[in-house]
């Protein structure tokens, strides 16, 4: 029965996991600095995507960018999180 269960979940996720987006990371010539400042100049060779929609296909209603690239030594990863609302927003660096 949870082997049919799975199967069912699957055939249901199909559609919506093939028309999603994907990202592949590059491989940068030298690792940003990880200091919480999206200004390092490694981070312009890495590979973009936006443009996030909610789980009913409705567009995001704040703006996300994601950056990912990598190097010999380490995956790395920068969200660029737009929010109207910075009252309450906690950053720790």
């Amino acid at each position: 029965m949870k082997i049919a269960c799975i199967w069912f979940l699957l055939f249901l996720l199909a559609p919506a996991v093939a028309d999603s987006a994907s990202l592949r990371g590059v491989r940068l010539s030298t690792a940003p600095v990880v200091d919480g400042h999206p200004n390092d100049k490694a981070w312009s060779q890495a590979e973009t995507v936006s443009g996030f929609v909610t789980t009913d296909n409705k567009p995001a209603a704040q703006d996300t960018t994601v950056k990912v690239g990598y190097t010999a030594d380490g995956l790395y990863v920068l969200f660029l999180c737009d929010y109207e609302e910075k009252k309450g927003l906690v950053t720790n660096v």
